[in-house]
C-alpha cells in the first residue's frame, strides 16, 4: 500500500510538471502573441498617422496654391499689361520720374 502511494504521489508529481511546463509555454504563446497584436497595432497607428499627415499636408498645399491662384494670375495681366505699355507712354513716363528726380534735387 505504501508503494501504492509513493507511485500515486509520483504520477501527481508528474501531473503536476506536465501541468506547469504547459502553463508556461501557455504564458510564452499569449506574451508571443500579444507581442505581435501591438507590433500589429503600432505600425496600424503609424500607417494611419503618416496618412492623416499627409492629407493634412496636401489639404494646407491646395488651399496655399487656391490662396496664391488670385495673386499669381493679377500679377500675370500686370506684368502683360506692363509688357504692351506703348513706347510713346513709356518714354513719357520716363521723362516725368526723371523730371522729379532732378527737381527733388536741385530744390535742395
Amino acid at each position: 500500500m505504501a508503494q501504492e502511494a509513493i507511485i500515486k504521489v509520483k504520477q501527481a508529481e508528474e501531473k503536476a510538471e506536465n501541468i506547469i511546463v504547459n502553463a508556461r509555454k501557455s504564458a510564452q504563446q499569449m506574451i508571443k502573441e500579444a507581442e505581435q497584436l501591438a507590433e500589429e497595432t503600432y505600425r496600424e497607428i503609424i500607417s494611419q498617422a503618416k496618412t492623416e499627415a499627409q492629407n493634412i499636408f496636401d489639404q494646407a498645399k491646395e488651399e496655399g496654391e487656391q490662396t496664391a491662384r488670385p495673386i499669381l494670375e493679377q500679377g500675370k495681366k500686370e506684368a502683360a499689361n506692363i509688357r504692351h505699355i506703348d513706347e510713346k507712354q513709356l518714354l513719357t513716363a520716363v521723362e516725368n520720374i526723371v523730371e522729379r528726380i532732378v527737381n527733388t534735387d536741385g530744390d535742395r
